[in-house]
């Protein structure tokens, strides 16, 4: 298949240029199904399995830790999760985007663009040209870009000109936010993946109209409700009527809300603090796994995604602990990934990332890829915080950490390096 945007009358791809025109077509009520495409990248599409009565985008997740999927987005659910966040943001603005735009995060910079009339410009993924805001505007960022353009005076000068800048896609460490902040950008967090149509939960905060639940234990909330810990749903509070919209257009302003449930309060109503697997009910969900009704069956529970994080609700806001799999065995303790990763991030900011490998005695074991520090170096920082069982048994040096396209770590691509050229202690 040539770089055309045509399979079928129904079913299109956009690559590059043609992406602009068959969103808004489809946004604007063509009927058809878009498939966004990374321009590098062959595709071919069985138009047999996309459902017939579907209109939207197919679109795949990063597969930062694992296979990529192809996810279907409704119109209603992209146009709907596009207004909750203008509506939590404060308002319409021009969209900047440094991300991929076959990518979920990219893709809805470009549908908050769309549905409101306002322009949309993709730019570097360094910020190299990115203009300063003349009129309220957005732009969204992975944590990785932010790092890197904060030691430029003049791009943290020009964020600084935006109503808000939206992190997402891994989490954000404290110091490199409040470093931001300082520098006078607005940074608003995001929790969300290509399931919900990106951010559904901005700076621990669910959208309008998300829930967030926390089940204890592995199990499906289908069969197990009971296991269905305290809740928080949010409304806006500032707007009366949804069809007229009116705004606070100064460059700060954000959206007040206020929890509509007191699921937190405990017997005696103090607020209580809860952790598990987060399970998000949106109107946002993806329709379905493209041709894979079976894996579909395994996270989604009719409006109900079952996602693969851990998460701790306090005072109203959601916390992002971990990856549910970020937990291995070693000599028979329990290792978190996720807290290695942590340390790692505070000590040595974007030179180091942890996985596991198995091991025939130890059961696994956890293993660095390095863009500095010797595998010494790396344990003298860690071993006042980890148990022995934690201690990182193997290294692969790296000139930089292989990332996705959308800025994660590519654990996948990190496991096959070290496969073949890693070094163990």
């Amino acid at each position: 298949m040539g770089h055309n945007d045509l399979v079928s009358s129904r079913v299109r791809v956009a690559r590059g240029e043609t992406a602009a025109r068959e969103i808004e077509a489809m946004l604007g009520g063509s009927g058809t199904v878009v498939r966004l495409v990374d321009p590098g990248k062959p595709i071919e599409i069985d138009e047999q399995v996309v459902p017939e009565d579907f209109t939207g985008v197919l679109v795949n997740t990063s597969g930062s830790t694992g296979t990529p999927k192809t996810v279907m987005l409704s119109r209603k659910a992209l146009m709907t999760a596009a207004q909750a966040g203008i509506d939590r943001l404060g308002g319409p603005g021009e969209w900047a985007n440094p991300l991929p735009g076959w990518y979920v995060a990219g893709l809805m910079t470009r549908v908050r663009a769309m549905i409101v009339g306002r322009s949309y410009t993709e730019v570097s993924p360094h910020l190299e040209g990115l203009q300063p805001a003349r009129s309220r505007s957005y732009i969204s960022l992975v944590p990785a870009q932010l790092h890197q353009t904060l030691s430029n005076a003049e791009i943290r000068q020009t964020l600084a000109s935006y109503a808000a800048v939206l992190i997402g896609g891994a989490r954000l460490d404290r110091v490199l936010r409040t470093h931001a902040e300082q520098s006078g950008i607005t940074i608003v967090t995001t929790y969300g993946m290509s399931e919900t149509c990106g951010g559904v939960v901005y700076d621990g905060i669910p959208l309008d109209g998300v829930m967030i639940d926390l089940i204890d234990g592995a199990a499906s909330p289908l069969h197990q409700e009971e296991e269905l810990s305290h809740s928080v749903r949010c409304r806006q509070i500032h707007v009366s009527d949804p069809q007229k919209r009116e705004y606070d257009d100064t460059r700060s302003h954000v959206t007040t809300i206020v929890p509509t449930s007191a699921a937190y309060e405990g017997p005696n109503g103090q607020e209580t603090t809860r952790e598990g697997r987060i399970l998000i009910t949106t109107p946002t969900i993806f329709d379905g796994y493209l041709g894979d009704p079976e894996l579909t069956a395994t996270v989604r529970y009719g409006d109900s995604l079952l996602t693969h994080d851990r998460g701790r609700l306090t005072d109203n806001q959601l916390t992002i602990l971990r990856r549910i799999d970020d937990v291995v065995q070693s000599g028979g303790k329990n290792v978190d990934l996720s807290q290695i990763q942590l340390l790692l991030d505070k000590e040595f900011p974007h030179q180091v990332a942890c996985f596991a490998e198995p091991d025939p005695v130890w059961g696994s074991t956890v293993i660095v890829a390095s863009a500095g520090p010797n595998l010494d170096e790396i344990w003298d920082k860690l071993q006042h915080h980890l148990d022995s069982a934690a201690r990182p048994r193997g290294i692969l040096r790296v000139d930089a950490l292989p990332r996705t396209s959308s800025g994660k770590i590519d654990r996948e691509q990190v496991a096959k390096m070290w496969r073949n050229r890693g070094e163990r202690a």
